[in-house]
């Protein structure tokens, strides 16, 4: 999520055979903070007046800390058992789960696009029609395509409405026309740039409705104070009173949510 000056480069320090990568962001702060995130990675943030070299070694001097903490997180993602896409596999939409019904049709059907398999959601389950022509042994593949196809439609849909809703209460109903994308990212869950485009991940569909919110009121605040700033807090705990709630959430369960 954008503060106020962020460095773009990835630096990494080494310990023994161990490599830890981390990226610095910059704000008038007392301290230095060092972020272990699943999805960020390692973030240091500190007030511009420390330098790199001095930022490094306090890296090296936590490696230990840092790397316990990296550990913890890979335990935790392989402890989850990989998607199978299989009859009867529970999949998320915001915030609960769903079963998967697999059909696999005879013939060529109005809800397969080619030999594309398409998801339908009636709102109990979710229903993918497979091609004659898709062997079983690529099923796992078109199936996941086309999840990431339906997933990716529905953030852009749910997203884009829920920026509508708190346009006001964010009064940012003045700025705009807005630049909204919803995408693959990697390192983040929303973002917006200098010239206030807000970017978003598509995983955000998979969490709660309150989660998506907490995001999208996360980056509109943005668009009026691009920093984290106490004043920056404020704002957002103006229209989300319970803001830290849902932001824990995201923290704990931010791994879960993927396919």
């Amino acid at each position: 999520m954008t503060i106020s000056q962020q460095d773009d480069r990835l630096y990494r320090v080494k310990l023994g055979d161990q490599v830890i990568e981390y990226s610095v962001r910059r704000r008038v702060r007392k301290t230095i903070g060092i972020l272990v995130d699943p999805v960020r990675g390692v973030i240091v943030t500190a007030h511009p007046r420390f330098s790199i070299g001095e930022l490094q070694g306090i890296v090296l001097r936590r490696a230990d800390w840092i790397i316990r903490k990296q550990n913890q997180m890979k335990d935790r993602a392989a402890a989850r058992a990989p998607r199978r896409f299989i009859e009867g596999e529970y999949f998320w939409y915001l915030g609960k789960q769903y079963p998967l019904s697999i059909i696999r049709q005879e013939h060529d059907h109005h809800s397969c696009t080619g030999i594309l398999p398409r998801i339908d959601f009636a709102g109990d389950a979710f229903r993918v029609f497979l091609p004659a022509r898709i062997g079983r042994e690529e099923q796992v593949s078109f199936i996941r395509s086309a999840f990431l196809r339906w997933y990716l439609a529905r953030a852009d849909e749910v997203i884009r409405q829920r920026i509508e809703i708190y346009r006001k209460a964010a009064a940012v109903v003045s700025v705009g026309p807005l630049t909204i994308r919803v995408r693959h990212q990697k390192s983040c869950w929303g973002s917006c740039t200098a010239k206030n485009a807000l970017h978003f991940n598509w995983r955000l569909v998979l969490s709660p409705l309150p989660v998506i919110d907490y995001v999208v009121v996360h980056e509109l605040c943005h668009l009026k104070i691009k920093n984290h700033s106490p004043k920056f807090w404020s704002f957002v705990g103006s229209i989300l009173p319970d803001y830290r709630d849902r932001k824990a959430w995201l923290r704990q369960n931010g791994t879960q949510l993927d396919i």
